[in-house]
């Protein structure tokens, strides 16, 4: 059987991914967000998968191992030769990064290959986005606005300017550096079995980054897209990125604003890559 995990991050189009096309591919178990959360402590859950998966402390998801296993060997009950799961969430949330929590891609990659090996899935392939760090940064915190009240301009300034302090090394930043983040997946799974989807090119060619992707799940439906468009004539239009202008961006549940200067920006861009 093969495993397909869908790590996000968030806002990186996951929602259109989840609503738009997986959940119309044949064949698979398409799994989404929210689903088995509760299967049964005997069964295990997302949860234990996304808690193993997101644990900052190696020693503590040494112990989060077995459920997660666990769940995975739940998982190949399904009737189909693939599962896919797609959860932004399962590494990090949307406002991890600003309070310094989670895993590295280090950690991250060396687990999944210990899930490849003890699973139970005879193939464990991986889809993570890219997307330039200024801009993810800035969409992140207003989306995780919802999560942290205190969220405003002073705030983001000031996690902005010490991110840019500890630089591209530090732990939890290293996620902000998209290649060499995938190159840690790809040195442990395999480059066959990671597909890079890349935000800022599907914002502009939707259609062509979403026919890359579905070639990498299976290629023998690379004429869905054609068929759902058929249907929905407004299926590529712009998504909500809670992007007001190039540097502005409207918090969630609240109607304040943050900005991005493009010296700080700038600034993101030179650190992490662009």
């Amino acid at each position: 059987m093969r495993l397909i995990l869908h790590l996000g991050p968030p806002k990186t189009a996951t929602s259109f991914l989840q609503n738009k096309v997986f959940r119309f591919l044949k064949g698979i178990d398409f799994l989404e967000k929210g689903h088995l959360e509760t299967v049964g402590y005997q069964k295990g859950s997302i949860r234990d998968l996304r808690r193993y998966l997101s644990e900052e402390k190696s020693w503590r998801a040494i112990t989060l191992a077995r459920a997660a296993n666990q769940y995975l060997r739940h998982l190949r009950q399904s009737a189909h030769r693939t599962v896919l799961i797609s959860n932004e969430n399962l590494t990090t949330t949307e406002y991890r990064l600003f309070v310094s929590r989670g895993s590295t891609p280090s950690q991250v990659a060396n687990r999944l290959h210990l899930l490849a090996k003890r699973g139970g899935f005879e193939q464990l392939d991986v889809i993570i986005a890219q997307r330039r760090a200024d801009h993810l940064l800035a969409s992140r915190y207003a989306q995780g606005a919802h999560r942290q009240t205190y969220f405003n301009q002073t705030d983001f300034d000031r996690r902005l300017a010490r991110i840019l302090r500890r630089g591209a090394d530090w732990r939890h930043y290293r996620w902000l550096k998209n290649d060499a983040a995938v190159d840690k997946l790809r040195s442990a799974l395999g480059s066959n079995h990671v597909h890079q989807f890349d935000f800022d090119a599907f914002q502009s060619r939707p259609k062509a980054e979403v026919e890359k992707l579905i070639a990498f799940i299976d290629p023998s439906q690379a004429g869905l897209m054609d068929r759902l468009a058929s249907v929905d004539p407004d299926l590529f239009l712009p998504i909500n990125d809670r992007k007001l202008t190039e540097n502005t961006w409207r918090l969630a549940r609240t109607e304040e604003q943050i900005v991005l200067s493009e010296q700080t920006a700038e600034a993101l861009r030179r650190t992490f890559g662009f």
